[in-house]
């Protein structure tokens, strides 16, 4: 699913993110996650947009598929801090700030 398919979904229904999404730079949207309020505070009890940022290059914003860098949708699948949020949510319907006030990276 693009990012922009991700942001407006969370939009539509609501969703906050975890915020800082990203690093300064690492968006190419004039006012990135526009929309989308920050998660109020933590722990919080809902969904939440989380972000986690493998590095590589930013996705290209015409419909084409990205040509540069690896491909990232199995980076969460090997970073054990996305795998415990999810857990954890599953769990308990609850959200922490398991990034520690910084975006969210995973591991490439």
């Amino acid at each position: 699913m693009p990012n922009i398919a991700t942001e407006t979904l969370a939009r539509t229904l609501r969703i906050p993110a975890y915020t800082p999404e990203l690093q300064p730079g690492r968006s190419a949207d004039v006012v990135p996650f526009w929309g989308i309020p920050p998660v109020p505070r933590f722990p919080y009890h809902g969904s939440a947009l989380f972000m986690w940022d493998s590095g590589s290059p930013q996705v290209p914003l015409n419909n084409i598929p990205p040509t540069a860098g690896h491909d990232p949708h199995d980076d969460l699948a090997t970073t054990p801090a996305p795998q415990e949020l999810g857990a954890d949510f599953l769990l308990t319907g609850t959200v922490q700030d398991i990034c520690g006030g910084t975006p969210c990276y995973a591991l490439p």
